[in-house]
């Protein structure tokens, strides 16, 4: 869904973003010396237009002006000896708080779950997914590079939504590794149009269906018992009414499982 642009915003945009790219080319061109640091990508008002939501523009508008703010490409050094501009100090800075933010809201509603008898399986959230990030002043300069990747990646407004597609993603090749062929074929053609909240919801909470991503793969008839394909059909009643076999594919070949990047590492200190 679409962005609902007020009369003449697009126009302000178009001169901010003309503005920031300016500064960009000026201190690329000066040489500026940026420690550690790095300029950010320009600005594009066809990527602008693409966003979907007020939030991601709201977050890119709050980016050029911290980069826009005079003097934020002088250098500055951490407690941990990174050498950076001003801007990318705030930069990750508001990108830390907006992950621990999320990990803090998902953390305290698990808790409320749990404390209900509603969250069954809250031992597969990992302590790291719960516990706040380790702020900027404790990277050392071995590790900052990663601390940075990992802290535009897990910041960004989508990023969250992405995660559940990866998730969803993940937990479908699992079926075809772990599943005979009729089998899989079967479950992946009830739960294909599966609304992506109730599926992560059901597939995490329902023990009966929960498996662990990344089991190894296994093949034959005798893989997973048919009272497995019992349990899909017992959480997702209606999805298996009329189900067509025909509109799924079934990989032959174990698929790789893609995981997410752990952002703990030795570059604590």
């Amino acid at each position: 869904m679409a962005i609902r642009w007020k009369e003449g915003e697009l126009d302000d945009l178009r001169r901010e973003i003309a503005r920031y790219n300016r500064k960009i080319s000026r201190l690329q061109k000066a040489g500026t010396d940026l420690g550690m640091g790095s300029l950010p990508e320009r600005g594009r008002i066809r990527d602008v237009k693409k966003m979907t939501t007020r939030s991601e523009l709201t977050a890119f508008k709050r980016s050029m002006e911290r980069f826009l703010k005079p003097g934020s490409e002088a250098l500055v050094t951490t407690k941990g000896g990174v050498t950076i501009p001003k801007y990318e100090r705030a930069e990750i800075n508001a990108l830390n708080a907006r992950i621990n933010a999320r990990r803090r809201k998902a953390f305290e509603a698990a808790q409320k779950a749990r404390s209900a008898g509603d969250l069954p399986l809250m031992g597969r959230i990992k302590d790291n997914e719960a516990k706040p990030r380790r702020g900027l002043q404790s990277v050392t300069p071995k590790g900052y590079a990663e601390y940075k990747r990992v802290a535009f990646k897990e910041g960004a407004v989508k990023y969250p939504q992405l995660k559940k597609e990866l998730y969803r993603k993940n937990y479908m090749k699992m079926i075809d590794n772990l599943f005979t062929v009729r089998d899989a074929r079967k479950i992946k053609a009830a739960l294909k149009n599966v609304p992506l909240e109730r599926f992560i919801d059901r597939t995490i909470n329902e023990e009966e269906i929960a498996f662990s991503i990344g089991s190894p793969p296994a093949t034959g008839a005798d893989t997973v018992s048919a009272r497995m394909v019992e349990r899909f059909e017992k959480v997702f009643p209606n999805e298996f009414k009329n189900v067509k076999l025909k509109d799924v594919k079934y990989s032959t070949e174990a698929d790789e499982i893609i995981w997410e990047d752990d952002d703990e590492g030795e570059w604590y200190e």
